[in-house]
């Protein structure tokens, strides 16, 4: 599966002849495969693609990496919504 070229769409893979062999039918489409980057991924970071692209912070210490994480994990939250709560806490969109 890892051969098969990026824009390949609709991929079915089929064992024949008891399994003996495989055949690989796909549909080529015109340039990358589509995907939402706005979907929220799953873990401790959360957050989005577009968000851990585009989101750049500022660098902080070890330790106050450290804090938020173990913040995050006792409101069970994602890393990426606690920032976003804490910095919009006090911020006014003026």
């Amino acid at each position: 599966m890892n051969l098969l070229p990026h824009n390949a769409t609709n991929v079915e893979l089929a064992y024949v002849l008891g399994n003996c062999f495989y055949l690989i039918v796909l549909s080529p489409s015109i340039g990358f495969p589509q995907m939402n980057i706005d979907v929220e991924h799953k873990g401790t970071r959360g957050g989005t693609a577009r968000t851990r692209y585009f989101g750049k912070l500022e660098g902080v210490s070890e330790r106050t990496k450290e804090k938020l994480i173990k913040r995050a994990k006792e409101r069970g939250v994602f890393i990426h919504s606690l920032l976003e709560e804490l910095i919009n806490l006090n911020i006014s969109d003026q």
